[in-house]
């Protein structure tokens, strides 16, 4: 997936920091299981205007295993779409629903 996405034009980070550390929005898209760890570490390596989502479906923080500091700077989303395949050569298009609240 790094060499696919490489070769599109999308500049691949060697880490969660290296990757978002000049983000003005990110979207973490990972098994629920690892959304706290991504978003704790996004969070402490993005400027404090960063916009940070993620596309785990789950909202409450309790729920997707956020510590408070960390769910005051994440929104959570719902993907709209998508299918059981996974993987950089699989991406079409992402639509996401945010709860405004």
């Amino acid at each position: 997936d790094r060499e696919l996405a490489t070769k599109a034009g999308i500049r691949v980070g060697t880490s969660v920091a290296d990757a978002v550390r000049d983000a003005d929005l990110v979207l973490i898209a990972v098994p629920l299981d690892q959304l706290a760890a991504v978003a704790r570490d996004v969070v402490s390596s993005t400027a404090d205007h960063a916009t940070i989502l993620h596309a785990a479906s789950l909202q409450r923080a309790d729920a997707v295993q956020l510590e408070t500091a960390v769910a005051n700077r994440v929104i959570g989303t719902h993907p709209l779409a998508g299918s059981e395949l996974s993987g950089f050569q699989r991406v079409r298009r992402l639509k996401l629903a945010a709860d405004s609240r």
